[in-house]
């Protein structure tokens, strides 16, 4: 009876400690970008060669509410100059972009392509089953794996597959601003070079 006690303490200690190392592979300020099946995980200064298709990007937040209105920013450009110098430490009102009144308008349930501008971002966000610009993939504690679907784009103020976009690149600035100071810290600012093929 010891005996089948101690294997059963020595296998639950293992599991226990398999566990912590597969929740530890995946952090809260970790991105990435989902396409046919496959992710990958972004750095934060990365370049991604991805099909002119569908795709997806995931990353972790909080619950949006009335007190701390938790959002994801997201600016597609098109401009790599500007893309350029957005840095880490800075303001992010220094991304025109992220300036005031600078939100693109969404529906409730989230945007119906990526907009690529020069002007505004996506304020991304889960309030409830009601409002929501994402979706939830994973919930973690009070951290949530979001979804954001990119099935087309809007570019030159009209819309387009992404399979016939005209542009073959394009710049993503994602900032979560997870201590909301208005600061694109370390962890909080990932920038992605997308080379649609």
């Amino acid at each position: 009876m010891r005996k089948e006690l101690f294997i059963l303490g020595i296998f639950f200690l293992f599991s226990c400690s398999a566990t912590r190392k597969m929740q530890s592979n995946s952090n809260i300020t970790d991105v990435f970008l989902v396409q046919g099946g496959k992710s990958l995980k972004i750095g934060r200064n990365d370049q991604k060669v991805i099909a002119k298709a569908p795709f997806s990007l995931q990353f972790y937040g909080k619950r949006y509410t009335e007190a701390v209105p938790n959002a994801i920013l997201v600016a597609a450009l098109m401009d790599q100059s500007v893309f350029d110098k957005v840095t880490v430490g800075a303001p992010k009102e220094s991304l025109a972009n992220f300036g005031p009144a600078t939100g693109l308008a969404g529906m409730t349930t989230g945007y119906e392509a990526l907009f690529i501008n020069d002007y505004g971002h996506h304020y991304l966000y889960y309030k409830d089953e009601q409002s929501h610009r994402l979706k939830i993939i994973k919930e973690e504690g009070e951290n949530l794996k979001f979804d954001f679907d990119i099935t087309k784009f809007f570019i030159y103020d009209d819309f387009y597959a992404i399979e016939k976009s005209p542009i073959s690149t394009i710049y993503l600035v994602i900032f979560i601003d997870r201590n909301s100071d208005g600061i694109m810290d370390a962890g909080e600012l990932t920038k992605l070079t997308l080379k649609l093929k």
